[in-house]
């Protein structure tokens, strides 16, 4: 940790300084970690898989062989917190002296673990003790500056084999004092316990670091020198007495006492076994941490860290916890009981007991739509659950409305995946404020991160701030024009205010007029296709995450056309790309969306057929190239097309795909 200042004055200063560059603990929940011990690969596909975790623990060595491997993780996520993974208490004979760091580290002779004879103690194959001398911990501490923060890309160390006593190795035949005697089990626990306070105090004095996490105990004595640790083989079994409740209470009492921002992580794992499909293991653990503000790992085992598993509860956004988490019976501290937390977007149900129980929600609630373990995450909407012994769900709020987007009043929503599978339930959305077939969104239109009211009916919109005040009056676009006007809010120009374009429909040779969030026009009247054209449009926004390219402005041609989708840059306003989604013979229009289904940052484009085709939609990059589809929205004996939109209904961080439709 950061070196402790005396003067007042400079500590003030450093808060200061540290507040505006020191990577906050996320408030979105589930917090994923990867105890990653392998070696690190430069494929594209392995940096992705990396950097969706929150928190990576990575070896000095691959850190230092492949800065390029972390460099890419960061640009992916930029929040991601990467810890260093350092034994203090063993030196690895079977590597160490190959590895590109450690073969630099010297062991002194009266620095190694010893028996009553003398013979170096190995605590582990391959791990030869070290006594936790304070010369020792003066020497690794500098070690670690030097050759660790001074030249890797790290946030902070990650302290293995961390224990408060040490009369479990060697049977006990332990030489703390080096007269050749075995010292009694109470003298050296006492003695080593000294030993590693001073360590981790050094540590937390000395080292140049944001965070210091440890592995290996809770006791009270330690808990001030870090920023929390890691419960490794989640409950761990060689705590205590090894229990959910111990290891739970454990951790409560640990957190208040560790240095902030806490980072406690549940290793839950396979036992060695291997089986990544134990999903209600995976689960258990996962629900732990939510309950407790905790990081959820899960792999194969304390004899095999380096697996990049991924599991349909990591891609939910539960957001921020709403209250502490509570127990059926009512008690505060841990003991087996079906406890539950609730967030923003949903709640965590855990059964720590070991038999099934029936659970009863305090309302109705969706469960996640999962592909791994369509039992568990079945999508169901429920008011009640039955929850196997061990194990855990996480379940969504359910909803009635959409936010960020515009809808038509009345109409039926229904939510998938690129691939044409199901998010979330369908349902009608409504609003009893405005007629059916009004168009309305919720959704922050002056940039000051509160969601706005607008709406338009048939040729005319209107909006208002959050609190109901107008923000604008009734505009008519065309005010003559006593057709359906259709209109878009986005943010072209990434300024934060949404414009608001108004695009007549078809049969007229009106133009796309372009208005400002508080509705004066902006621009010249823009003919895409002509003065003459007369087939109406389709309008969407394409984002990206670039700092220097504006989003791009997606058109698609009406009705009487080839069904034509053209992509243009704003101001000036130049063809990029055009590409046909269905065959130029047809000419009953189709309706286009941008969203970022695949969550890399930038928009897909997603088409929906217009009239005479079936409610079939498909996604391309905005290129033209086919990424997935067609699907079909739903079996219907009409051929009515489907309208389009995108946004994250399952908050997984990536958009779904929206198709609207005026009935089931």
């Amino acid at each position: 940790m950061y070196k402790k200042i005396i003067i007042s004055v400079i500590s003030i200063a450093l808060c200061f300084l540290w507040g505006s560059t020191a990577k906050a603990v996320s408030d979105d929940h589930p917090l994923i970690a990867n105890y990653y011990l392998d070696e690190l690969q430069s494929s594209p596909s392995f940096t992705t898989k990396m950097a969706k975790y929150d928190l990576l623990i990575l070896t000095p060595a691959q850190m230092k062989a492949h800065p390029s491997v972390v460099a890419q993780i960061r640009a992916k996520n930029r929040e991601i917190i990467i810890l260093a993974y350092i034994p203090i208490q063993s030196y690895n004979t079977a590597y160490w002296g190959q590895d590109p760091i450690f073969r630099y580290l010297t062991v002194q002779e009266n620095w190694w673990l010893r028996s009553s004879a003398g013979s170096p103690i190995y605590i582990w194959p391959s791990l030869k003790g070290i006594n936790m001398s304070e010369d020792w911990s003066r020497y690794l501490v500098g070690f670690i500056n030097t050759y660790m923060i001074e030249k890797i890309d790290m946030d902070g160390v990650f302290f293995d084999m961390v224990s408060h006593n040490i009369s479990w190795a060697n049977n006990g035949d332990i030489d703390l004092d080096e007269n050749g005697q075995r010292d009694s089990a109470l003298t050296i626990d006492n003695e080593w316990l000294k030993r590693t306070t001073f360590f981790l105090k050094y540590a937390q004095e000395q080292l140049d670091t944001r965070y210091i996490v440890m592995n290996g105990s809770s006791h009270d004595a330690l808990q001030p020198y870090v920023n929390g640790r890691m419960f490794e083989t989640f409950p761990t079994p060689w705590e205590g007495n090894g229990t959910w409740p111990t290891i739970m209470n454990n951790l409560v009492k640990n957190q208040k006492q560790n240095d902030q921002p806490y980072i406690t992580i549940l290793n839950t794992n396979t036992h060695n076994t291997g089986n990544q499909y134990n999903y209600q293991q995976m689960r258990f653990g996962l629900g732990s941490a939510l309950l407790e503000n905790a990081y959820s790992s899960f792999d194969h085992g304390d004899q095999d860290h380096g697996q990049t598993w991924w599991y349909d509860e990591y891609d939910i956004d539960l957001g921020a916890p709403i209250d502490d988490s509570s127990s059926k019976s009512g008690v505060k501290e841990y003991v087996y009981d079906i406890w539950t937390r609730p967030f923003e977007n949903g709640l965590v149900v855990l059964n720590s007991t070991n038999q099934k129980q029936h659970v009863e929600l305090d309302g109705e609630y969706e469960l996640i739509h999962g592909t791994q373990d369509p039992l568990a995450n079945s999508g169901d909407i429920v008011s009640e659950i039955f929850l196997n012994y061990y194990d855990s769900r996480i379940l969504l709020k359910t909803f009635d409305t959409l936010k960020d987007i515009i809808f038509p009043n009345g109409s039926f929503v229904r939510f998938f995946r690129p691939d044409g599978s199901r998010v979330r339930n369908g349902f009608f959305i409504f609003d009893e404020k405005e007629r059916g077939g009004d168009r309305i969104a919720y959704i922050d239109l002056n940039g000051d991160g509160k969601r706005d009211y607008f709406v338009a009916t048939k040729n005319s919109f209107r909006a208002y701030k959050h609190d109901g005040r107008p923000m604008m009056k009734r505009k008519y676009p065309f005010p003559y024009y006593e057709g359906e006007v259709t209109f878009h809010v986005a943010d072209v120009n990434k300024d934060r205010h949404m414009e608001v374009y108004a695009t007549p429909g078809a049969g007229d040779t009106l133009p796309i007029r372009i208005y400002t969030y508080d509705g004066i026009q902006k621009h010249r009247d823009w003919y895409p296709f002509g003065e003459g054209y007369t087939g109406g449009y389709s309008l969407a926004v394409a984002k990206n995450k670039s700092f220097v390219k504006n989003n791009r402005l997606v058109i698609a041609g009406g009705v009487g056309y080839a069904p034509k989708v053209h992509v243009y840059t704003y101001r000036p306003y130049t063809l990029e790309h055009t590409w046909l989604p269905y065959e130029a013979s047809y000419t009953g229009g189709i309706n286009v969306a941008a969203g970022d289904v695949d969550g890399d940052g930038w928009d897909e484009i997603i088409v929906g057929a217009g009239k005479g085709k079936k409610p079939e939609i498909s996604v391309f990059s905005i290129d033209g190239t086919r990424i997935s589809g067609p699907f079909v929205a739903y079996e219907s004996f009409l051929k009515e097309g489907i309208d389009v939109r995108a946004v994250d209904v399952d908050f997984d961080g990536k958009d779904d795909i929206i198709g609207l439709s005026s009935g089931i």
